[in-house]
C-alpha cells in the first residue's frame, strides 16, 4: 500500500498549520479576528474547551484519512 504524503503539517498543541516554513491562516481565524472578534464573549470556558477537543478530533480524523485513505464507513 502506498501512503499519501503531504508537506502540510498541523501542530496540534498550537493548533496551527504549516506548509514548509510558512504558517497558514484559515478563514475562521481571519473572520474571528476582523469580522466578529467578540463571537465567543460570554461563553463558558468548559464549553469552548469541549468544542476545541471536538475540533481536534476532527482534525486528527482528517489527518489519518489523508495518510491512509478513507475506509468504507458504516452508517449508524
Amino acid at each position: 500500500m502506498e501512503l499519501i504524503t503531504s508537506k502540510l503539517f498541523f501542530n496540534e498543541p498550537e493548533h496551527t498549520y504549516w506548509l514548509g516554513e510558512k504558517r497558514l491562516r484559515g478563514i475562521s481565524h481571519l473572520y474571528g479576528k476582523h469580522v466578529n472578534p467578540d463571537k465567543y464573549k460570554g461563553i463558558p470556558e468548559f464549553v469552548l474547551k469541549r468544542a476545541a477537543e471536538k475540533g481536534s478530533a476532527v482534525h486528527e480524523a482528517c489527518r489519518l484519512a489523508d495518510m491512509f485513505g478513507i475506509a468504507e464507513t458504516q452508517e449508524a
